[in-house]
């Protein structure tokens, strides 16, 4: 299942990706950060149609791959 990695920053913040070849878009009205709770160090897991399929608070503290791909599994009906 092909997958990208989009890094949102806050107006001002420092715009490099922290994830190698991760896009990263800034969030110049803070309209992502106020419509889906977005708080430093929070990763989503999207579908191309916007609905969240999982949410990690923390997730700069590190990746739990095996989280990540069980929600990936779930989300596209491969578990």
């Amino acid at each position: 299942m092909p997958c990208r990695v989009v890094t949102i920053v806050a107006p001002g913040a420092p715009a490099a990706p922290a994830v190698a070849g991760a896009i990263a878009v800034t969030d110049t009205e803070g309209l992502l950060a106020a419509r889906y709770d977005g708080q430093p160090g929070t990763a989503y897991l999207f579908r191309p149609d916007q609905h969240v399929c999982a949410r990690w608070r923390g997730f700069d503290g590190g990746v739990d791959v095996a989280a990540v791909r069980a929600a990936i599994a779930h989300a596209t009906a491969r578990h």
